[in-house]
């Protein structure tokens, strides 16, 4: 095949497209290298100049790359910057057959050459069909080669092996066997990152000790505030946070590839942190909190019982109602508010009566000196185990610290020596991130050394102190605290015309009787 060359002359301006599919490739330093250097030589023995080069490490199915978006930013600024656009194969500029086409005709109307130095075709008719039959030909390739890796990555998966990613928080990597040249790599419970899981997971449930359980933005501020860090030495965010409350890899399930078709997944037994039972509760109170099953008024808003407060005569929900302009409260019957007395007789009951009647049955019935001297010495057991743990993960902590300060010292020394290049461009990425492990594990240590400090330990108190304190905080205390405690012993309270019904949880001391109304009165 003729190729028409009249247009490039000696003077040329050519840009150069290198590209590898990934990023382990691209830090090889092998394949760019080496087709920069094909790409120069054909440029000096054509007396081509080289004006600009651009590179990637990632699939070329789509444009989505930012060495290819910026080669089509400077070339759609204006100016006509290149004569050519080099690369070594079509496949490094695309590995879709439509379009590859069409950016080859976007530059062609902006007078600028694609050239293959090692697939070169022209633009006659013959030309664009063999340029077609490469460019389907490197297309199919990818597929079979994208199918095949996609297979044997199931296949690992389903013996237990991990996949390549970063590993969850809470979990590091270790050698499980070896085949030939690769190491084969399993999930392992990470005893430092595994404790503060736990310890979100308890802050959820039951709180820290002098609050009710917390929702997932005031754990947020907890960690934060307590000076714990993310793996990358940052803060935590709500995101991060509920991915550690949802994600099924802390009870042992681990789900490869969950976002492909069912017969695609697999599922894999991994260590689990937590215990499935601990995790299911979880997920049954995010359900509960979720805004688009329960309202938010509901979970968030000002009413005590809201959500508990069942109609005794038809079971709906007792709901907020005003009267005199908002002066006065009610608990009333929804159903009746909503469709009228066909629906239900109805009823209602003054808030602050209903509200008050309610905390204190369970206060005489659950917070007795007996029950109280329970929960004391259960928190204290908790308080001496949870401090043996925190030993334990903060001599971790100031191991890793040691390492990350360690390691960086030796850096140091080795560009004082000239062992490493200070101008070598992954110098500088090696000295950031030792520097936020370094960070990461003083924050944690700082945390763990609070935590462990005399002043934020559980004393000995008298049990009648603490049954005073915790009736106070259930009568008078933070709605929030007063709201969480109640939902999370009672399971709903049935309003009659002149008694009431509290059924209380399964896990719960049984609360019997039932106070009548009359006593609110």
């Amino acid at each position: 095949m003729s190729i028409n060359k009249q247009h490039h002359t000696k003077g040329t301006r050519v840009a150069f497209y290198l590209r590898v599919s990934t990023g382990p490739q691209a830090e090889r330093d092998l394949s760019i290298p080496d087709q920069r250097r094909q790409m120069k030589m054909r440029c000096d023995m054509e007396g081509w100049k080289v004006v600009g080069e651009f590179k990637d490490a990632c699939s070329a199915k789509s444009d989505r790359r930012p060495g290819f978006q910026e080669l089509f930013q400077v070339i759609e600024g204006g100016g006509k910057p290149f004569d050519i656009v080099m690369v070594h194969s079509l496949s490094r500029f695309f590995r879709n057959a439509v379009e590859l086409e069409l950016r080859y005709q976007q530059l062609r109307k902006l007078g600028i050459r694609l050239i293959s130095i090692s697939e070169e075709t022209d633009d006659t008719p013959t030309g664009r069909m063999v340029r077609g039959m490469f460019a389907l030909n490197d297309e199919i390739l990818s597929y079979k080669i994208s199918r095949d890796v996609s297979r044997s990555l199931r296949e690992n998966a389903r013996q237990g092996f991990w996949c390549g990613s970063t590993p969850p928080y809470g979990y590091c990597l270790e050698d499980a066997e070896r085949r030939g040249a690769r190491v084969k790599r399993r999930l392992a419970v990470d005893p430092v990152e595994s404790e503060l899981v736990r310890q979100v997971y308890r802050l959820y449930l039951s709180g820290n000790g002098s609050s009710g359980p917390m929702g997932v933005k005031a754990i947020v501020n907890w960690l934060n505030e307590n000076g714990h860090r993310t793996r990358k030495g940052s803060l935590w965010g709500v995101g991060a946070v509920h991915r550690l409350l949802t994600d099924p890899v802390y009870k042992g399930e681990y789900r490869y590839n969950r976002n492909g078709s069912v017969e695609e997944v697999v599922e894999v037994d991994v260590p689990s942190t937590i215990d499935a039972a601990t995790f299911d509760r979880a997920q049954r109170s995010l359900r509960q909190k979720n805004p688009r099953k329960t309202a938010p008024r509901t979970s968030n808003g000002p009413t005590l019982l809201g959500g508990i407060a069942k109609c005794g005569k038809c079971g709906s929900a007792m709901t907020k109602r005003t009267g005199k302009s908002g002066r006065y409260r009610y608990y009333a019957c929804s159903a009746r508010n909503r469709t009228g007395e066909q629906a239900c007789e109805g009823q209602s009951v003054p808030m602050e009566d209903l509200d008050d009647l309610v905390t204190d049955h369970v206060s005489r019935r659950l917070l007795n000196e007996a029950r109280a001297e329970a929960l004391l010495r259960e928190l204290v057991r908790r308080q001496a185990a949870s401090d043996v743990t925190k030993m334990h993960a903060l001599e971790a902590h100031r191991k890793r610290f040691d390492d990350a300060e360690a390691g960086l010292r030796r850096l140091y020394t080795a560009i004082q020596h000239g062992i490493i290049d200070p101008d070598d461009p992954t110098l500088r990425e090696q000295i950031q991130t030792a520097k936020a492990e370094r960070d990461a594990a003083r924050a944690n240590v700082l945390a763990m050394e609070r935590s462990l400090a005399p002043e934020n330990r559980l004393g000995a108190q008298a049990t009648g102190q603490f049954t005073t304190l915790l009736r106070n905080a259930l009568v008078r205390g933070p709605i929030s605290f007063r709201r969480a405690y109640l939902r999370a012993v009672l399971e709903r309270v049935e309003v009659h015309d002149e008694f009431l019904r509290i059924h209380a949880r399964a896990d719960t001391t049984k609360i019997n009787n039932e106070p009548r109304l009359a006593a609110a009165a």
